[in-house]
């Protein structure tokens, strides 16, 4: 049969769900973009050997059930079957050229230069894949185990893992490391591999198909899905590397590692209850989340996605980056710590620190209960607030347009904004207060009782200050003078045309 042909038989069975349901716009893009991918699909298994009945009747089998994708999204559309409209079917485009298929990785040899062959259990098939234990990871109803594998952890000092879909490393007892592969598609060719080279233990993703596709509505899913279960020797005591794609990865309950590195685009990363020496993790648009974990040299960057850490502890140094993802730190101990994002929001809360540097641009950050030895923090448009908070050098902040926020703060510093507004109240005033910028507005509610100097200048703004101050000098530009009989420190002010008021 012709490629023409092939295109026909994919119309027909989609025509047999679709005709079920009204032409919205939406079931037809839906059409057009199930069709795109399963022609390409039957198109690379037509190039690989099958019949185009075979290489259809498999693209399909491979991605799931259709009916039922499009009872969840005519559900979420408020649209319901009906058989008496039908969606136009495409005009079947011509097939593209047929895809070569992608070289085999070599397994990596040993030491003595021979293809290691660790020792493995046969395939067990029929077995579904083992239910959420709150990793994060979404299982798949129709995963069914493909392969068990297993090699010796003895002279392992390393763990390297690439593999595109979902991942779990979870702890096991006994001295061997086992690999329970699970997919929605038994196909030899592409079964992970697991090498041995010097001290590491490699495992390799298997053949994966050019124009798999996967949809996900709720906790369901269509198109091709695996998910590799990594067994770690409770004992193992050295370095995990993985490196994904669009999957999803778990790491739990183990805490004797040295480096852990893990490397994102789309997916997920979930570690908890993990501890080591040094912690990189790179991610693009998936969320990283960090629960009950202890590594000293911490460095995690997202591109868009959301960064948590809950309970986590860097005794040297935690670096977080992210463009527009929110970064949320919860009960957080660190050395020094960095943090820097671009649009999205921060939240903070029991935050524990020397060295604190904060740096976004337009988004919201918030902290409360946070304890630092000092604070750096600089933002463009976005808004800062700080509660109960305890910062013991002078704060050093920067700021154009936003806001920002102290509330029962105790410390000093030097806050300067351009048209930003900062207002603050204080516990306790260690040191001299700075405030200096443009067109923003000053507000300063001091602790009862403060004696302290002040220095304040403006153009056009109102100056207000509590009626026992004595002055030194009053102008219509210049307040300089005196509260309280022994002045600890000194709040000046300098604006353009921002009122200041200080209580």
């Amino acid at each position: 049969m012709s490629n023409a042909d092939r295109d026909v038989l994919i119309i027909q069975r989609l025509n047999q769900s679709f005709n079920h349901y009204p032409q919205t716009s939406d079931n037809k893009d839906l059409f057009a973009e199930l069709f795109g991918n399963l022609r390409d699909s039957a198109a690379e298994k037509m190039a690989a050997g099958k019949s185009a009945e075979e290489a259809v009747a498999a693209a399909f089998q491979e991605f799931g059930d259709v009916d039922e994708l499009l009872q969840q999204v005519n559900a979420e559309d408020g649209t319901a079957a009906n058989a008496t409209e039908q969606p136009a079917a495409p005009v079947a485009p011509q097939a593209p050229a047929a895809p070569s298929a992608p070289a085999q990785p070599t397994p990596l040899p040993n030491a003595q230069g021979r293809s290691p062959q660790p020792a493995a259990v046969p395939p067990v098939h029929g077995k579904t894949a083992p239910a959420p234990i709150g990793t994060g990871i979404h299982r798949d109803p129709r995963l069914v185990e493909v392969q068990h594998l297993g090699a010796p952890a003895n002279g392992i000092s390393a763990l390297a893992v690439t593999y595109p879909d979902d991942v779990e490393l979870q702890p096991i007892d006994g001295d061997q490391f086992t690999l329970t592969e699970y997919m929605t598609t038994d196909e030899p060719n592409m079964y992970a591999r697991m090498a041995v080279q010097g001290g590491t233990l490699t495992v390799q993703a298997g053949r994966r198909s050019h124009f798999s596709f996967t949809f996900r509505i709720n906790q369901l899913s269509w198109g091709f899905h695996a998910l590799l279960v990594i067994g770690v020797p409770r004992s193992f005591s050295g370095s995990v590397t993985v490196n994904g794609d669009d999957g999803n990865v778990a790491v739990h309950d183990l805490d004797t590692l040295t480096d852990v590195a893990v490397k994102l685009d789309d997916g997920n990363l979930h570690l908890a209850n993990v501890s080591g020496d040094e912690l990189d993790v790179e991610s693009g648009d998936g969320n990283v989340i960090l629960a009950a974990a202890s590594f000293p040299q911490t460095s995690l960057s997202a591109d868009d996605g959301n960064i948590k850490l809950d309970h986590f502890q860097a005794a040297d140094e935690l670096s977080v980056e992210s463009g527009d993802g929110n970064i949320i730190l919860n009960t957080v101990n660190a050395g020094s710590l960095s943090v820097s994002g671009d649009d999205g929001n921060q939240n903070w809360t029991v935050v524990h620190a020397n060295d604190v540097t904060v740096s976004f641009s337009d988004g919201h950050w918030n902290a409360s209960d946070m304890t630092a030895t000092s604070l750096d923090l600089s933002f463009d448009d976005g808004n800062a607030a700080i509660r109960r908070s305890t910062i013991d050098q002078p704060v050093t902040a920067s700021y154009e347009d936003g806001s920002l926020t102290l509330e029962q703060f105790t410390g000093a510093g030097d806050f300067t904004a351009e048209d930003g507004r900062f207002a603050a109240s204080f516990t306790a005033v260690t040191g001299n207060l700075n405030i200096s910028g443009e067109d923003g507005s000053t507000r300063l509610e001091l602790p009862v009782g403060a004696s302290y100097y002040f220095n304040l200048r403006r153009e056009d703004g109102r100056v207000s200050v509590p009626d026992e101050a004595v002055f030194s000098k009053q102008g219509h530009h210049r307040w300089q003078g005196s509260v309280g009989t022994a002045p600890a420190f000194t709040v000046t002010v300098n604006k353009e045309d921002g009122s200041i008021s200080i209580r």
